[in-house]
């Protein structure tokens, strides 16, 4: 009988593990194991998309599916922390916090912000850019939000136009495009020293970065023609940031301004126009033919496992699509259908 109740308890053990392992391997929602898109949204409100990795058609305005509501205009950004993802909405001047894989709503957070960004997170805060008040050029700070309240407890003063936010260690790097004016400078924010502020002067409307080691890459586009302070040139500027110096400028001709920057495996990708090139991280100039070009506009991208995907924002007030490239073949997917203003990709 001994032998007999052992067998049992061995089979269900291993029932049991098998059982264990399978649910590890279960998608954690239904919006896991694929691509996720933010779109800005214009004469309708921001939404995301979750697309398969198989490109089989779109989930679009997965926020207002799952919570009956919608996001708000202008969905800028979504950032992510463990399960969480955290959806800014610019004009509505909100965070919305979900569960990155299935979408359900935690929290909003409506209080102590004005035109929110891009968002970081260093232990259990969460650090957002605001442009504040457009018309004051003063006001601009960065919101430091109580991650397990999801509130906004502080606010971190920084010069006009702060953009995207990169984490490395203790510090935050923010690059100030300048919102609707023009500015050259990316900030350091020391956490660890009281949040003391330092200022890196760049090129002109630093925006994209990259950081590979201890090498901050950043794609200052430059002043466009059309701004009333003229315009200037473009460069990639590599910033150290073990003493927050530029070590390295990579200058474009003059007219040519760049637009969204990505890295993988030892390349970076970024777009001139409708055109792709390619930049070794090593490489000290430029290339002067594209990697890719399209034959759509190209309002955002970003690579992943060898392939090159883009979004077209079309007139910006009706469906825009997604278009992947493959790197191996050089041929580009059939476009997939998605909502107004597509604008970020990122994957689950």
């Amino acid at each position: 009988m001994k032998k007999i109740v052992l067998l049992v308890s061995v089979l269900a053990f291993a029932f049991t593990s098998c059982e264990s392992d399978d649910d590890s391997s279960a998608p954690r929602g239904d919006y896991d194991n694929g691509i996720l898109i933010s779109h800005e949204g214009s004469t309708v409100s921001g939404s995301v998309s979750y697309v398969p990795n198989n490109l089989k058609d779109a989930d679009n305005d997965i926020y207002q599916e799952v919570n009956d509501a919608e996001l708000g205009t202008f969905q800028q950004s979504i950032g992510f922390n463990d399960d969480e993802a955290f959806v800014i909405v610019d004009n509505a001047n909100t965070v919305a916090v979900v569960n990155r894989f299935t979408f359900e709503e935690k929290a909003v957070i409506t209080e102590g912000l004005e035109r929110p960004r891009y968002i970081a997170f260093i232990g259990n805060k969460g650090f957002v850019t605001n442009w504040g008040n457009e018309e004051v050029e003063t006001d601009d700070f960065i919101a430091v939000i109580d991650l397990a309240t999801d509130k906004v407890t502080s606010t971190i003063p920084v010069a006009l136009g702060p953009e995207q936010i990169i984490v490395k260690g203790d510090k935050l790097y923010v690059s100030h495009k300048g919102a609707r004016g023009t500015n050259n400078i990316v900030s350091v924010i020391d956490t660890a020293n009281g949040n003391s502020v330092k200022k890196i002067e760049t090129f002109f409307w630093p925006d994209e970065m990259v950081l590979i080691g201890n090498d901050l890459w950043v794609s200052c586009e430059g002043n466009p023609i059309w701004r009333p302070e003229g315009e200037t040139k473009a460069a990639f500027q590599v910033i150290d940031t073990t003493n927050d110096t530029i070590k390295q400028t990579i200058e474009f001709e003059d007219g040519v301004h760049p637009s969204v920057l990505d890295y993988e495996n030892g390349q970076f990708y970024y777009v001139v126009g409708n055109e792709i090139f390619n930049l070794s991280s090593s490489s000290t100039t430029l290339p002067s033919t594209a990697f890719a070009t399209a034959d759509t506009s190209i309002y955002g991208m970003s690579v992943n496992e060898g392939k090159i995907y883009t979004v077209d924002a079309g007139d910006y007030v009706s469906a825009g699509t997604l278009n992947v490239y493959t790197i191996s073949n050089e041929k580009w997917s059939d476009p997939v259908s998605l909502g107004v203003l597509p604008a970020k990709i990122y994957f689950q």
